[in-house]
């Protein structure tokens, strides 16, 4: 009873401000996923001493009202928080900061992300002729369970598709639940209704991810565009950025956080391959890539090029300069300080070379310095929470 009432106090508030925090200084996913199973740890520790403290105070006491009025009270606090969870959209999504909002994918397809659906909210997703509601509840959670059983009934006596794709927080990477989301976003044209509990951190993963597959923002109340080149603070592991203007930039090959990070979780772009695949680590980087982007379907162009080659360096930044919309070139590396040449970047020295060439503007290097312990890494749309709740 005490671990239930405690669980439910931590998940809501420290959990939800040290997720925050973790994020702005720029925390990879396994360090805070490290910290929140300590944060878990802590938590078991502190419900075992609140139990056995009340328990040493209810056998010392001769007090027959405290000796009744503890476990009364504990079974109380205990039964309104599971009735309460059976219901979680209510009273601690609002407690959590839930927000809803809605994706379009190139499709057609409306994806609407929120909380636990009421009755009321089965009904009017029915009325608008919605595909079907994706739980992301997990059956293995006990407090959850219940939930789920209720949502399955509600589901049968509104008439609408009920999809469950269960996904638990830090414990888990819920591929098969994303997989299963992946595929029904590449095939799917109607309206789909994604929850969690609290319709906060696993809604979350879900809506990055399809803005990774190229889904756009038709409608929110508090949402966060996903972060880009523009919001990043301290150089790329691999060098500067560069802005040629227009939201298009000049990018070295990202590590596997800052390809998550600011282009997968980004705003929708159009990516440019400018790698010397003649070289055995950038035909490697090239493959892994391509089947990156496909499977998360980013545009893209594989313009591999030699940085001696200057008619494929000319249609690089031609292609480049066309683009309609956002927009990178991604090239092996790229300068540490004020666009200053070094080795291994002589393909974006020619493309920067090229550019100014044709254009008669320079390329704006836009960080700066490497990132230290307790910077922030991105300004701006920074708070993109990790899976859970």
């Amino acid at each position: 009873m005490v671990g239930l009432v405690v669980g439910t106090i931590v998940l809501l508030l420290p959990v939800r401000w040290i997720l925050a925090g973790m994020h702005r200084l720029g925390w990879a996913q396994g360090s805070q996923n490290v910290v929140l199973m300590l944060v878990i740890l802590a938590y078991v520790i502190l419900s075992w001493f609140i139990a056995r403290a009340l328990q040493r105070r209810m056998a010392s006491t001769t007090n027959r009202a405290v000796r009744l009025g503890i476990p009364v009270v504990a079974t109380a606090l205990a039964v309104t928080t599971f009735l309460l969870w059976s219901n979680p959209g209510g009273v601690f999504a609002t407690l959590a900061g839930a927000t809803s909002s809605k994706l379009s994918m190139g499709s057609g397809a409306i994806w609407e992300f929120g909380r636990y659906p009421e009755y009321e909210t089965l009904e009017r997703l029915k009325r608008e002729g919605a595909t079907a509601v994706i739980t992301l509840e997990h059956p293995g959670d006990l407090v959850e369970r219940q939930g789920i059983q209720n949502e399955r009934q509600m589901a049968r006596q509104v008439g609408i598709r009920l999809i469950e794709a269960p996904m638990l927080p830090w414990v888990s990477n819920n591929q098969a639940s994303l997989d299963l989301i992946k595929s029904i976003a590449r095939q799917g044209t109607g309206h789909y209704y994604v929850h969690c509990g609290l319709g906060r951190d696993r809604v979350n993963l879900v809506k990055h991810m399809l803005e990774g597959m190229g889904a756009r923002t038709v409608g929110s109340q508090g949402y966060l565009e996903g972060n880009f080149f523009d919001t990043r603070i301290p150089n790329f592991e691999r060098g500067q950025l560069g802005t040629f203007g227009g939201d298009k930039w000049l990018v070295p090959y990202p590590d596997a956080h800052e390809m998550l990070g600011n282009i997968l979780q980004g705003k929708s772009a159009h990516m440019i391959l400018a790698l010397d695949t003649t070289d055995a680590q950038q035909r490697k980087w090239a493959e892994e890539a391509r089947a990156t982007f496909k499977e998360y379907a980013i545009p893209f162009d594989d313009m591999s090029t030699r940085s001696t080659d200057t008619g494929r360096i000319a249609q690089i930044v031609a292609r480049m300069l066309a683009l309609k919309g956002a927009g990178a070139v991604i090239v092996p590396l790229t300068p540490w300080d004020d666009g200053k040449p070094r080795p291994g970047s002589e393909i974006s020295d020619q493309i920067v070379r090229e550019f100014t060439a044709r254009t008669h503007r320079p390329v704006t290097w836009t960080t700066h310095g490497h990132w230290m312990p307790g910077q922030p890494v991105e300004r701006g749309h920074t708070d993109m929470p990790p899976p859970s709740g």
